[in-house]
């Protein structure tokens, strides 16, 4: 249990700093993406052991999904790529309460859910700071991204 707790706490961390950054520099260092990567995989390793598989689908999807989006868009940066790989296994978890009877639908939908909300927050802080005269409309994604990852495995775990 000391040992789930530690990772947690440090992959806590990492997304914190990410989220600074990112904030700040609109950047997401190389290493803390490889960090949270690293994380992700002990927690997922620690906790589910099982759903290794299940977190390697989600990681790859939501990565594929970013890359396809930056190469037609170009509205995507490498440091949001790199993050998917991260937020995508750690979402996994969410099934971590009936892992017996969840099937890959089940994390295809969780990963859908979060992808689209980690969008919804990106669009209504673009929203907000348009509203409030920002001189930029550039958006820092990865905080989003973080932040949708945490809702969706937290509401699951609590309900």
């Amino acid at each position: 249990m000391l040992c789930v707790i530690s990772i947690g706490v440090l992959l806590a961390l990492v997304w914190a700093l990410l989220c600074k950054e990112d904030i700040r520099q609109h950047r997401l260092a190389h290493r803390y993406t490889c960090w949270s990567a690293v994380l992700s995989v002990a927690l997922i390793y620690v906790v589910m052991p099982t759903a290794m598989g299940y977190a390697v689908f989600n990681a790859l999807a939501w990565t594929i999904v970013y890359l396809l989006i930056a190469i037609a868009t170009g509205g995507l940066g490498g440091g949001d790529i790199r993050l998917a790989v991260s937020t995508g296994m750690v979402i996994t978890l969410s099934g971590y309460k009936e892992f017996l009877g969840v099937d890959l639908l089940f994390h295809i939908k969780n990963l859908i859910m979060a992808i689209a909300l980690a969008n919804a927050i990106s669009i209504v802080v673009f929203l907000i700071r348009c509203c409030f005269g920002a001189r930029t409309s550039s958006v820092a994604h990865g905080p989003a991204m973080i932040g949708a990852t945490i809702v969706i495995v937290l509401g699951h775990l609590c309900l």
